[in-house]
């Protein structure tokens, strides 16, 4: 059976308000798509792609699962911006040695399984160049039909009480920002120095839930969520057979904080961690920043971390969140994976407003010595994001993973 999704239409002329009629078309390729748009009726996919040519165009598709492979792949098809897809989907023709991916181990105890699904992709031209953002919902494995509905349910409340439509005009408004100047980092007033060439950018939200029992009554609980970019710079370089590129990344998190309808759970995120692995045992993680042990980090404070070959690169970042949290950036160039790990040395609570900002990158030595120069070039790096859930009445503490691939061709 056909996955069904819809397409809402934007433009910075105009804002569309839900519900409004939608108009329908069958695509064999895409199955069934709603078209949905006062202005404007879209035909095909030919039309979609037409109209995303168009500068300051937006679409935004929203499902309960919506296939990454076939949005890439026909509307996103032959352009040279930075995508997301799903891990064991990942394709690429170009080299015939992918890794095992090899996350720290040693940080992410009592692990629980979990999947995740695509509720929405935003697209927007930019001046002239299309960039995107990735929603996900990430739930446990072993989740019921009832209790992946009723997280769902949730999902979409929270969704409509943080006004989905102002965080389409969020996104927008910030990639005209960071078009216009690459160094900014969005949500704070720090700049991020590089030598490198501003390739592009693709922004991933996710949602990690889970179902907490206590004699037998069940509620969803959001364990954390967190909005990140990944900025692209290419680094340059006088070898033929290499290329060197900056992977930056700037988040901004939320925990799950708070009193539920029964108040047993109050949960929060008591740790967070992100990280970046090479996809191709070929290719080589250089250098990367924060490259510290355990700082602790203070309200209001600012902090910056330089790193780079052959392009220099500062970090910086405002923790907004309480002050003794510590903070560990650490990499393995046998292994050639990067992780930045933030935790409550106590256990407790991670945070006292309800949100985070950080920031961190790593450099990339990409080896095509042995590959047909036929082939496109393309960066293609596993980026991890991880929340530790705390219920505190529980003394449980449990992390929750999602995992995508970052590809650009290039």
């Amino acid at each position: 059976m056909k996955k069904l999704f819809g397409l809402l239409l934007l433009s910075m002329a105009y804002f569309i308000v839900f519900p409004f009629a939608a108009y329908a078309i069958n695509d064999e390729e895409l199955g069934e798509i709603r078209f949905m748009t006062e202005k404007q009726v879209l035909k095909n996919v030919e039309d979609v792609k037409d109209f995303l040519k168009i500068q300051d165009n937006t679409l935004v598709i929203e499902g309960d699962d919506i296939d990454r492979d076939k949005i890439n792949n026909e509307i996103i098809q032959d352009k040279k911006i930075p995508s997301l897809t799903k891990y064991d989907n990942t394709k690429s023709k170009n080299l015939n040695s992918p890794k095992k991916i090899s996350p720290p181990e040693n940080n992410l105890k009592n692990v629980v399984p979990t999947k995740s699904v695509t509720t929405q992709i935003t697209i927007h031209n930019i001046y002239g160049k299309l960039t995107l953002d990735y929603e996900t919902v990430s739930f446990p494995n072993d989740s019921t039909k009832f209790e992946v509905k009723n997280i769902m349910n949730e999902y979409l409340k929270d969704k409509e009480n943080n006004l989905k439509e102002d965080k389409i005009n969020m996104f927008i408004e910030d990639m005209k920002e960071i078009y216009e100047n690459p160094n900014k980092t969005v949500n704070t007033s720090l700049q991020t120095t590089t030598q490198g060439e501003f390739q592009g950018i693709v922004r991933k939200t996710v949602w990690a839930w889970d179902t907490w029992y206590h004699h037998d009554i069940s509620e969803q609980v959001l364990v954390g969520k967190a909005i990140t970019d990944y900025k692209i710079y290419d680094n340059g370089g006088t070898e033929s057979d290499y290329d060197y590129f900056s992977v930056v990344q700037d988040t901004q998190g939320w925990t799950g904080k708070g009193y539920y309808s029964n108040e047993y759970y109050q949960t929060v995120t008591n740790a967070f961690q992100t990280d970046i692995d090479n996809y191709w045992v070929e290719d080589k993680l250089y250098d990367w920043a924060p490259d510290t042990d355990d700082v602790e980090l203070n309200n209001g404070q600012d902090y910056s971390f330089n790193f780079g070959f052959p392009a220099s690169l500062s970090i910086d970042f405002e923790w907004n969140a309480p002050s003794g949290i510590k903070m560990r950036g650490e990499g393995d160039k046998t292994n050639g994976y990067f992780t930045n790990f933030f935790y409550t040395p106590s256990g407790g609570d991670f945070d006292n407003d309800g949100s985070f900002t950080l920031e961190n990158g790593a450099n990339y030595k990409l080896d095509w010595s042995m590959v047909d120069s036929s082939y496109n070039r393309t960066l293609i790096l596993d980026i991890l994001t991880h929340f530790r859930g705390y219920v505190i009445n529980e003394d449980v503490m449990q992390w929750y993973s999602d995992i995508d691939v970052l590809h650009y061709d290039y």
